[in-house]
């Protein structure tokens, strides 16, 4: 029997690397977030290393052949500095790296459909991890066609087969392996079969609203609860174990355009009429589509909030802008039905959308109200400090002492405060 054989049968004794009855929260921090200008830094030393992240997603690598690179040249050595300092502090912190994502899923589909090609992907893969001093990859392919499920699937096989392979031979911990896939269940996934070789399958429990297509024209809901339920039942549905799954949580809103702006005419509750997406923030710059710290900016500015009693979310609006988004009392019903039906976690995308520089009060407050939920602590724990051995003397004399030690609108606009009102926001990143 040859050792591939081998390894393959031996698959479905490492179902996963999950610590039974953890609750474990995922964090993608997007490379652009570190690459931010001085009006809206974010350096990783602003996180929390205890928590309540047990594992930083570091987004995203690309898919170049058989191999990955990276999309902005060398920064990527300086974020992964900063992550390796957060790491000394908690060496329980684990650090994944994602590939692919929304711009660079294209490429999955050459590389994945030849078995010689995936075999180097998947080696080359654990290499990098381990040079890298990684505990883990995750794949974000959006999405597989119908055409690509069984390509997708032997992706999956073969990166777990390398990484069983790696462990084997270096006797060190195992690699993980997780993959971000859709809010729905499409024809490209082999769901139950997927479920054999990922450690972890983050559904991406949100963007069920924006800007595409009809949805350009009316109001809805992010990431309403009862659309994320369904999704969550769907893939349990589908033959993927509860423990095997984790939830999305959603640190941004998507925003419209009202198509009546004038408010006695007008009603501004999901679904209300919608000339298209609305107006970028002042930080992020994407039309139909703000961060956390600017919508809790706007908040703070004047935009007025309501929560809708449907989708179990709020949303706010000011003149003819509108957002739908989550805040610490709609993650909090998530993060508890995740837990009540034993799912294995929640991920969040991503911490750079939270409001970082304190706008809005205290720095991090979406992150914070996840480990209020969750019962975790805020603060770094105080850690005794190392002891010191004493100074060693050569019991012959003489002694010589030596020490050695290792020692569209414009950006104001967006927020539509009226005119005496000025709001002191750098407009340009």
């Amino acid at each position: 029997m040859g050792l591939r054989h081998l390894i393959l049968l031996l698959l479905a004794g490492f179902c996963g690397v999950v610590v039974e009855g953890k609750f474990e929260v995922q964090c993608y921090l997007p490379g652009w977030t570190l690459n931010n200008g001085m009006y809206n830094p974010f350096k990783v030393a602003d996180i929390n290393p205890y928590g309540p992240c047990d594992i930083i997603v570091y987004a995203f690598f690309n898919v170049n052949q058989t191999r990955i690179s990276p999309p902005d040249g060398n920064k990527y050595r300086g974020h992964f500095a900063q992550l390796y300092s957060l790491k000394e502090i908690n060496p329980e912190l684990k650090l994944v790296l994602s590939v692919g994502g929304w711009n660079n899923s294209d490429e999955f589909v050459a590389m994945a459909k030849n078995g010689a090609s995936r075999s180097l992907f998947a080696a080359s893969i654990v290499a990098d991890l381990r040079k890298w001093s990684f505990d883990g990859v995750d794949i974000d392919w959006e999405y597989p066609e119908p055409e690509n499920a069984q390509d997708y699937l032997s992706l999956l096989q073969d990166l777990k087969a390398a990484i069983v392979a790696d462990a084997e031979r270096t006797k060190r911990p195992r690699l993980i392996l997780t993959a971000a896939v859709g809010n729905t269940v499409r024809p490209g996934y082999k769901a139950a079969e997927m479920a054999k070789y990922l450690d972890c399958i983050n559904v991406m429990t949100y963007d069920y609203h924006g800007m595409w297509g009809a949805e350009l024209l009316k109001t809805g809901s992010n990431a309403g609860f009862p659309d994320v339920e369904k999704s969550m039942l769907d893939w349990i549905a589908a033959g993927v174990p509860r423990e095997s799954l984790s939830m999305g949580l959603a640190f941004y809103g998507r925003t419209w355009t009202l198509s009546t702006p004038e408010v006695e005419n007008r009603t501004e509750r999901v679904g209300n009429s919608a000339l298209g997406v609305g107006t970028g923030g002042f930080l992020t710059h994407e039309n139909g589509t703000l961060s956390y710290g600017e919508i809790c900016s706007g908040l703070k500015a004047g935009w007025t909030r309501k929560m809708d009693p449907v989708t179990h979310t709020p949303y706010a609006f000011f003149g003819n802008q509108w957002v739908s988004y989550d805040d610490s009392q709609s993650l909090e019903k998530k993060v508890q039905w995740a837990q009540n039906n034993r799912l294995q976690g929640v991920f969040i995308w991503h911490i750079g959308s939270d409001d970082l520089q304190g706008y809005c009060g205290p720095k991090f407050p979406l992150l914070k109200s996840v480990s209020e939920i969750l019962g975790r602590p805020n603060v770094i724990p105080t850690l005794p400090p190392k002891p010191v051995a004493p100074p060693y003397v050569k019991p012959v004399a003489p002694v010589v002492a030596s020490a050695s030690a290792k020692t569209g609108l414009s950006q104001l606009q967006l927020f539509m405060v009226p005119s005496l009102i000025v709001i002191p926001f750098f407009l340009k990143l």
